[in-house]
């Protein structure tokens, strides 16, 4: 196999699109379509080459007629420029940084149309971002999630700070998100791009040439119409028990402040019965050093905590990473409704800002043949690589748990963005386990230069989205691929007896395998590493719980408590897991997370 490690910057307009173009969660109205507005740098420096026989704006020409061809019919697309009127600097005519134009408005996708608005202008002028990116607020219409995809080859001109016009506008209240794409640019401008994308709430991407832009479209193209990544039914958790609200079993979302609590009553529909809650979100480095502790706990209606657990999967990071905090009830609270207290604290670096994440409440009733079921099994280590295994597959990896990609045994393909974290599901039974290797880059084409470093990690995390075991290394100058090999132990319904990793894996249902590339300085981020998945199932179907009648239905009947707390609220189902979480152990977990130390990490593997 052959793996080609793809320059810095290949990552460009259709990767963001990629992401702007996820619809929008399930909960939204199905006629609050994304629409996505394209905001063109035309200023003077785009009549520079850019490899050697066009221009930047021939290349950017090309990209939007690929973008007009990749893109479903029907899609809510515009096209706004800047620099495309004035030729004088600003110093000379100071309309210069209001020069921009909507060439076309927003509206469903009709390929000649766009193939004319890109023909429509020349590049002449300033590089207004800041006036440029207010301007937008008005192009689109006032129903569903907004998307600006930014193409510059510099930096701001004009304004002093079009990072704080992003902020301001994307916290607006108007569903705004900007994301952004530099093309050639040198270290400030990325700098600037950069911010710009992670104050309005989007990505950053390189690019570098015309085939690295156009390229990037293509290969990213499947990834435009994946699922929100973080999704479920709205739910407004209370700052105490008293008033909090009800949610029954179902995936919901909720946004954290730093340093608050936010409670939630779980009312049972199956007396006795077994409730996991699982808090989790996708968590992004902010500044040198981030590290934040997020923490679940359950009790019952006296405030008498029912179990607690410590967290294993407390690490560093300099990329996106996807994280799970899961919480168990026990036999001491398998009465009566529970009350869910999820705490953020932040501990290093960071940002103020809230953070949306997932809520999901799983309920399992009692299991009659418990004493007949297999002994817990233990963590497996040392395990031989997985060989690829016939032609590979392709795959596009999530970048959530909501919208992970499916495997099975055998090979898969896929890109993962240096910066970022992608996930598959693993489906298993009670009797299976699954071994993944994962192959990194190499023959050839060693990923950074110099001093540079990335770390690749792989990380296989339960049904309940804990972390099951972890292993990473440090990839500088080499030409032999990477290979990570994680697994999983073997789904016994008695592994809730473990204490430690192996009670996540006491339920048959979607297991998870993410892979993660830090970047070891902030230039690398956006490079697109090739990736290959060796996947393994092993083991048969075996040892399935029985279940006490009468058993749960995907959208429970939940009851209203006697008490005054606030309506009930029912999660949307997602896929049913009524063989669900019961583990014993649970009560308090924190999870401990943090960006920017995970550079010396070599080869590790977490039990």
């Amino acid at each position: 196999m052959s793996l080609r490690l793809l320059p810095l910057p290949t990552v460009a307009l259709a990767a963001t699109l990629a992401v702007g173009l996820a619809p929008v969660p399930a909960h939204a109205e199905d006629d609050q379509a994304t629409q996505v507005m394209l905001l063109l740098d035309v200023s003077g420096s785009m009549n520079e080459s850019v490899d050697g026989s066009s221009t930047k704006l021939e290349a950017a020409r090309k990209a939007l007629r690929a973008v007009g061809e990749s893109l479903p019919e029907g899609t809510q697309v515009g096209l706004r420029v800047y620099g495309s009127e004035i030729a004088e600097s600003k110093e000379v005519n100071p309309a210069a940084c209001e020069d921009t134009e909507l060439v076309m408005p927003m509206g469903a996708l009709q390929r000649d149309r766009m193939y004319a608005a890109a023909d429509s202008f020349e590049a002449k002028g300033e590089t207004p971002i800041a006036y440029s990116l207010e301007q937008t607020v008005g192009d689109f219409e006032e129903n569903g999630k907004k998307v600006v995809v930014l193409i510059s080859d510099g930096e701001e001109n004009c304004s002093p700070d079009p990072c704080a016009t992003a902020e301001e506008l994307a916290d607006a209240g108007v569903d705004l998100q900007f994301n952004a794409v530099g093309f050639g640019v040198n270290n400030e401008a990325r700098s600037q791009l950069t911010c710009i994308a992670e104050k309005g709430g989007g990505a950053y991407f390189d690019a570098d040439n015309t085939d690295e832009l156009v390229e990037a479209i293509e290969k990213l193209a499947t990834r435009a119409l994946r699922p929100f990544a973080i999704s479920g039914t709205p739910v407004e958790g209370t700052s105490t028990a008293p008033g909090a609200p009800v949610v029954g079993a179902g995936q919901y979302t909720d946004t954290m402040p730093v340093g608050e609590t936010l409670h939630y009553r779980i009312e049972r529909s199956v007396p006795g019965s077994w409730i996991t809650a699982t808090a989790d979100t996708v968590m992004t480095p902010d500044g040198i050093v981030t590290q934040e502790n997020w923490s679940a706990t359950l009790s019952d209606e006296q405030g008498n905590e029912c179990a607690s657990e410590v967290d294993r999967s407390s690490s560093s990071f300099t990329s996106d990473r996807v994280l799970g905090v899961a919480v168990r009830s026990t036999d001491a609270c398998s009465d009566g409704p529970l009350f869910l207290a999820i705490e953020r604290d932040q501990v290093a670096g960071g940002t103020d800002a809230a953070k949306e994440f997932e809520i999901v409440i799983d309920e399992e009733p009692p299991i009659t043949n418990y004493d007949q079921l297999p002994e817990p099994a233990t963590m497996p280590s040392g395990q031989d690589p997985v060989e690829e295994q016939g032609d590979t597959e392709a795959v596009t990896g999530g970048t959530a748990f909501s919208d992970a990609g499916e495997i099975g045994e055998g090979s898969w393909r896929d890109e993962v963005t240096v910066g970022e974290t992608v996930l598959y599901k693993v489906p298993l039974e009670a009797g299976q386990s699954f071994r993944a290797t994962v192959v990194g880059p190499g023959d050839g084409d060693p990923p950074v230069d110099g001093a540079a470093s990335l770390v690749v990690r792989s990380r296989t995390l339960g049904v309940d989205r804990a972390e099951l075991a972890s292993t990473s290394t440090v990839l500088m100058r080499q030409n032999s691929p990477a290979e990570l090999t994680v697994g999983t132990p073997e789904v016994r319904v008695r592994n809730r007896e473990s204490s430690g990793a192996v009670a996540s894996a006491s339920q048959a249902g979607d297991y998870y395998l993410a892979v993660e590339v830090e970047p070891g300085q902030p230039d690398l981020r956006g490079r697109i590493l090739p990736i290959q998945v060796n996947l393994a199932i092993e083991g048969e179907p075996a040892g399935a719980p029985v279940h006490a009648e009468p058993e749960p239905t995907a959208e429970p009947s939940i009851e209203q408590p006697t008490e005054d707390p606030a309506p009930v609220t029912e999660g949307e189902p997602g896929t049913p897991r009524w063989v669900p979480l019961a583990l014993v152990g649970g009560g308090v977990l924190l999870l401990g997370v943090g960006a920017g130390a995970g550079l010396l990490i070599a080869r590790r593997v977490r039990r």
